[in-house]
């Protein structure tokens, strides 16, 4: 079970972003992932619930797939996003409800305490989200709302996938540019030179040059450092960023340009925020390694299931794009007691 910081996720789908994984870019899923879902979403369903279900990525997929091409005076499925962090998919996204009337978002609300009524639901769906709940309140509490011959689909977070391969050194890398190598104090050194003398002076000022010296060494330290984190995950791809370092500069080095105004501009302010935002992401990534299932985890989760007479119908690993472990695959049906 996740450590969850509602606070931090409720500040990350604010953020506009549609998918938990940023090399995904502001899209949603496709390709395999998409594959997967139209395989299983059929018209015979007249309640969907998504659980964990952030911005939508999951129930704009749903949506898409059984409501998109219905007839005048059709009748439309009925969808339901849920999710502990204060989800607000509407407004963060820009969208009209009165387009999606058949969709429903619950925010502030935990997978293990559902909104439904007693075997009201005929498909439960979830992608990287289950997951981040407490199997032994969420299973009892899916099994309540689920109709018999219901399905469940999840796609789940995988322990040995890519995804925590690429991950899992992040951890590692924000400790090391915040708490290790102390980066950010540099750049405040700097913005007091800065705020006390032109830019001419500052350039030339012993400490500045220093600090600057010193930020050139971390930049490398880092990047090597991330570099042989990789290598050992067995995940190193050539010439690969390490995105987290570099955002950070992209946001943190243009406050320093020479084209920039040297006083007044609350630059440790910015900083600040900056950081803060750095330790949030550093926490998703927690949350998300500490979710993530193992080979017996995933067996713990089937057992609980079967011992419910559900019929496992597939449980399989994700090949994505040039992945062949993006997570797990898992289908199965609630037969009757």
């Amino acid at each position: 079970m996740a450590k969850l910081n509602p606070d931090d996720w409720t500040q990350y789908w604010d953020e506009g972003n549609t998918t938990t994984f940023m090399v995904f870019g502001t899209g949603n899923y496709d390709l395999e992932i998409l594959d997967f879902w139209r395989s299983w979403i059929d018209n015979s369903c007249e309640h969907v619930v998504d659980l964990a279900c952030g911005n939508g990525a999951l129930v704009w997929i749903a949506d898409d797939i059984l409501n998109k091409n219905i007839e005048v005076g059709g009748r439309a499925t009925k969808i339901s996003g849920v999710d502990i962090a204060n989800i607000t998919p509407y407004k963060t996204l820009k969208s009209k409800k009165s387009a999606s009337s058949h969709v429903r978002f619950h925010p502030n609300t935990p997978i293990s305490s559902l909104p439904f009524a007693d075997t009201s639901v005929d498909l439960m769906i979830s992608q990287y989200g289950i997951e981040y709940g407490d199997f032994d309140e969420t299973i009892p509490e899916v099994d309540r709302v689920l109709k018999v011959n219901g399905k469940l689909c999840f796609i789940m977070h995988d322990k040995q996938s890519d995804i925590l391969k690429e991950s899992r050194p992040m951890i590692e890398i924000v400790d090391h540019i915040l708490y290790e190598e102390k980066l950010v104090d540099a750049f405040y050194i700097i913005d007091d030179i800065y705020n006390t003398m032109s830019m001419k002076e500052a350039l030339n000022h012993a400490d500045a040059v220093n600090a600057w010296a010193k930020i050139s060494r971390v930049i490398y330290s880092v990047r090597l450092k991330y570099q042989n984190l990789r290598a050992l995950e067995g995940s190193q791809k050539k010439g690969e960023k390490c995105d987290i370092l570099e955002g950070f500069l992209n946001q943190i080095g243009p406050l320093f340009s020479q084209k920039t105004p040297n006083k007044n501009m609350k630059r440790k302010k910015i900083i600040a925020e900056k950081v803060v935002e750095l330790k949030k992401t550093k926490r998703r990534i927690e949350d998300l390694n500490e979710a993530a299932l193992s080979e017996q985890d995933m067996d713990n989760f089937v057992n609980k299931l079967t011992d419910l007479n559900y019929e496992i119908v597939e449980r399989s690993k994700l090949a994505y794009r040039a992945s062949k472990n993006w997570g797990n695959i898992f289908v199965a049906v609630k037969n009757k007691a």
